[in-house]
């Protein structure tokens, strides 16, 4: 079950806006579309949606 059910989160290493489909799911991996760095969706205790580099 994804945590955010559309819209957008933002890249932790250009801070652009990444839409999101609404299915993600806790590692799900996606590129940002404007540096093109990895990232891994992530949920966490606060049930709070984000990304982290997954180099």
């Amino acid at each position: 079950m994804a945590a955010k059910s559309s819209g957008y989160l933002r890249c932790p290493m250009c801070d652009a806006e990444v839409p999101l489909e609404g299915d993600e799911k806790q590692g799900s991996e996606i590129f940002c579309p404007f540096c093109q760095t990895p990232l891994s969706f992530k949920v966490g205790r606060d049930e709070e949606a984000f990304f982290e580099e997954d180099f």
